[in-house]
């Protein structure tokens, strides 16, 4: 989520439906509650990895930016409750009507 583009950024790696990089307007209602699901769910306190040691589970990965702080938090296999909130309202938006703009391969953005 970039909230100086009012964008969404989503890198389907592999074992997805949207292989590639793709981007989406979000408003900035939905920007304010996820950047206040972030802060009620203790994002930055959370470890950054949670694994069962196995390289074959699909991940999770949660890359969170707000006023000069970021967190990476990948999540292998059962992260904590508040973990699941944030994923599942990530979710939930990434899934509203498909609205989605490829914008190239799979690479991060700042990686191009």
């Amino acid at each position: 989520i970039d909230g100086k583009t009012d964008s969404a950024q989503y890198f389907g790696k592999k074992n997805v439906e949207k292989l590639g990089n793709y981007r989406k307007a979000i408003s900035p209602n939905t920007l304010a509650e996820l950047v206040n699901a972030f802060q009620q769910n203790n994002f930055y306190d959370l470890k950054d990895l949670y694994t069962l040691h196995a390289n074959d589970l699909p991940s999770k990965n949660i890359i969170f930016s707000w006023q000069g702080k970021t967190k990476k938090v990948v999540d292998f296999f059962e992260g904590p409750d508040n973990l699941k909130i944030v994923q599942n309202l990530l979710d939930t938006i990434a899934n509203t009507p498909n609205d989605w703009e490829r914008i190239g391969d799979y690479k991060l953005i700042n990686q191009q």
